[in-house]
């Protein structure tokens, strides 16, 4: 029988959680014992998206965040917070702020870290050096071979699939058939196609990179909206208040209204399943995120990566998004593929191999 163990989340955006969850609930039924530790990195949506994933944070970060600005309390208030739980492991993901102190705080106090690391991005400088002897899982082999070549060691980095890809195995089942008409024609949309690009949300206001990316995404928005009238360009917004009755947001000289009847909606940041609802009905989506980007590749859908929409003119946007509903045998490829990030267990890979690891540790 497994060694029962106590697990401690560290999260403090939407993404992190969302990536998390298939280890919370993997764990939670085989016994675990979980604590949700919420920094309030980013607070947008996430009153919403916790129960909606059946989990509540144990613990909040209090103080505001600032822009720009790491609260100069969050590490000492974490560490109080870890001591007072005692877990056998840490469990982080990404390269946040919060994730980078999460993983800091837990090695200065000498627990065990289990560190889900994305596809792209440095291993950050801060805890590159302390981190050597942590647990290290990522989505792919290439993702595995940057982090080696980063200086960790082999044997420490598995290669796991991502949990973002067991989310959507999880909801898969519920999405088939008429089922997802229904759900569909709740946001009136099933009497035409739809494209749906997902903007990204400014973690700290006051960036302007991310300001550029959220107008140079409209403006392609904009112009997709009347290049396929055909179909309804669909925004889905993070920075829009869902409890607005009337949804409006501005970027520069370009402004749209939420709820429209023409060719163009804007909708609020939705619950989760809803959100994986309308990935499932597009006709493709368009996002900045690496996560939304595994789950999408599941649901068999073409994902438009924007990782970097800065090197990209909202006419390349449009011409990449053209060229796709225009080349039938490039569509057909993009919907028959098997998801490259994994086949929906990476939550149990990853927790075979804690468990492995505490048993030998007995």
């Amino acid at each position: 029988m497994a060694h029962q163990l106590s697990l401690a989340f560290v999260f403090g955006t939407r993404s992190e959680l969302i990536r998390l969850t298939p280890m919370a609930l993997e764990a939670i039924g085989r016994g675990h014992e979980v604590c949700l530790f919420w920094t309030r990195e980013q607070t947008s949506g996430m009153t919403m998206l916790l129960p909606s994933l059946a989990l509540e944070a144990d613990w909040m970060f209090e103080a505001n965040w600032q822009a720009g600005e790491t609260p100069p309390d969050l590490g000492p208030t974490l560490n109080q917070a870890l001591t007072r739980h005692n877990p056998d492991y840490v469990l982080v993901e990404g390269y946040s702020v919060s994730a980078c102190c999460g993983a800091e705080t837990a090695l200065n106090r000498g627990l065990s870290l289990a560190w889900l690391h994305p596809r792209r991005g440095a291993l950050p400088e801060r805890v590159k050096a302390t981190s050597m002897d942590a647990h290290h899982f990522t989505v792919t082999e290439a993702g595995r071979q940057a982090l080696v070549e980063q200086g960790l060691a082999p044997e420490t980095v598995h290669v796991t699939g991502s949990p973002a890809v067991d989310m959507i195995s999880r909801l898969k089942g519920a999405l088939a058939g008429s089922r997802l008409t229904d759900e569909l024609n709740r946001f009136n949309l099933m009497a035409r196609g739809y494209l749906l690009m997902i903007l990204p949300e400014d973690l700290h206001p006051g960036s302007s990179t991310k300001a550029r990316d959220r107008a140079i995404m409209m403006q392609a928005a904009l112009i997709l909206s009347g290049s396929h009238p055909s179909l309804t360009m669909v925004l889905i917004d993070p920075l829009i208040d869902p409890m607005a009755p009337d949804c409006k947001v501005s970027t520069g000289d370009i402004t749209l209204t939420g709820n429209t009847s023409g060719p163009l909606m804007m909708l609020p940041f939705l619950p989760y399943a809803d959100l994986v609802t309308l990935m499932a009905g597009a006709k493709l989506v368009l996002t900045t995120s690496m996560s939304l980007q595994e789950q999408i590749s599941n649901l068999h859908k073409p994902a438009v990566d924007l990782q970097s929409p800065l090197t990209m003119a909202s006419d390349a946007i449009c011409q990449t998004v053209g060229r796709l509903l225009t080349d039938r045998v490039s569509y057909q490829a993009a919907i028959s593929s098997d998801s490259p990030f994994g086949d929906g267990q990476a939550a149990s890979c990853l927790l075979n191999c804690l468990d492995d690891s505490a048993s030998e540790a007995l």
